[in-house]
């Protein structure tokens, strides 16, 4: 897929990751919280959040595979 068929309207307002916050780490993976495979993002501010795995796969590479 291109990069911009990984994002949908909405996604840069809705998700953090596209702030300047850095990502510290994955928590977990689920499919019961959104319409499509998430994980659980934890930021360096201590705050976890919901992410859509196209959107970590995109945003953070590194993070994905760990």
């Amino acid at each position: 897929l291109e990069k911009s068929e990984l994002l949908r309207d909405g996604d840069f307002e809705k998700y953090k990751v596209f702030k300047d916050i850095r990502i510290i780490g994955v928590l977990g993976i689920t499919k019961s919280v959104l319409p499509e495979l998430a994980v659980f993002v934890y930021y360096e501010d201590d705050t976890v959040e919901v992410v859509p795995t196209r959107i970590v796969a995109l945003k953070a590479p590194v993070v994905s595979h760990v």
